[in-house]
């Protein structure tokens, strides 16, 4: 297996591009709406959804005009100049992001959703890798139908539930809830593309789901997935490669990714998904060893211990190690530290 590593200069500017990014975020909702006067006071005002918001301010009406037609001239500036440098990742070789998805996902990022106040996991977690570790994925292992969420607790308390469907209903592109029993875990698109809400696994009770209560969105549930406690735990921030843009992302730290995705292979009933895992699971190996960030699992491996889950992990390990020897020896090793 090969996979092309990025030099040194692309590395500069994907750091570049991940922080700017995340500040035209910020940027973005400074700039946003217009400025009125009204019983002589001030106020920003914006749409939302059907809604109209206020914000009062203080100050001189046309010094505020001024204000906010500098920071929208900036965002424009900005927006385009992070857009070049995606081109130059998307040239480099980078699997970008188009289409449907690319909508969404850029939405739920602008929405804090994947960006502040929740995690995405799953195959858009993989993709954001490129950035994060510095690999041109290419076409390989990038089909995927759906996008999952999770919000664990801890993301919960700045803002305790996100209401997903108003967010969706943005796009204005039909959807509808689906999930076993009939209890909603997602939204399912026309052409079957899914957004899908994951939350980790109770111990002690059988898998099953959340209500809206406990998933942090308002309006639909969440299920439960087992091992997915450790990919909450030092999340990373990153950027995914878009058609149009970057899109600011959390992601699970590649470590935790990589040994989730080998302990869940042990699980899984579907052959090609098994495949799947544990090819994911060894390009990020390979990434992180030829960067020599492949000793960080030592430690990372505490938060994988217990009786199934090692049993599960130490499977997943020998999967790789038949396909990539030298990646699974090394896994292997940490593993009976």
């Amino acid at each position: 297996m090969k996979i092309d590593l990025l030099d040194e200069s692309i590395m500069a500017l994907i750091s570049e591009m991940e922080t700017s990014a995340f500040h035209l975020l910020d940027l973005k909702d400074r700039a946003k709406g217009s400025i009125s006067n009204k019983g002589g006071y001030l106020y920003r005002q914006w749409r939302e959804g059907n809604k109209w918001k206020y914000e009062r301010i203080e100050g001189n009406f046309k010094t505020q005009v001024v204000r906010l037609n500098d920071l929208k001239n900036q965002y424009r500036r900005e927006r385009e100049r992070i857009r070049k440098l995606n081109k130059i990742l998307i040239k480099a070789g980078f699997f970008a992001v188009s289409s449907l998805p690319e909508q969404i996902l850029n939405l739920l990022s602008s929405k804090r959703v994947i960006s502040e106040h929740g995690i995405l996991v799953g195959s858009f977690a993989f993709f954001a890798y490129q950035t994060a570790l510095g690999f041109s994925l290419g076409k390989s292992l990038t089909r995927t139908s759906d996008i999952d969420l999770v919000r664990p607790p801890e993301m919960q308390l700045a803002v305790r539930q996100i209401n997903l469907a108003n967010i969706l209903d943005r796009l204005k592109i039909p959807y509808k809830p689906d999930g076993p029993g009939g209890r909603a875990v997602r939204y399912v698109f026309q052409d079957g593309f899914k957004v899908e809400v994951l939350y980790p696994h109770i111990k002690g009770r059988p898998k099953g789901i959340v209500s809206p209560q406990h998933s942090g969105f308002a309006d639909i549930g969440a299920q439960e997935l087992r091992f997915l406690n450790p990919l909450t735990v030092d999340p990373i921030q990153t950027v995914l490669v878009g058609k149009k843009g970057p899109i600011p992302v959390i992601v699970p730290n590649p470590t935790r990714f990589l040994l989730h995705k080998l302990a869940v292979s042990s699980l899984r009933k579907q052959p090609s998904k098994i495949v799947k895992d544990i090819a994911q699971a060894e390009i990020i190996a390979h990434a992180m060893n030829e960067r020599a960030m492949l000793p960080d699992v030592k430690e990372v491996m505490t938060n994988f211990r217990g009786r199934k889950i090692e049993k599960y992990l130490a499977s997943g390990i020998e999967r790789l190690k038949a396909r990539n020897r030298k990646l699974g020896q090394i896994l292997r090793d940490y593993f009976q530290v």
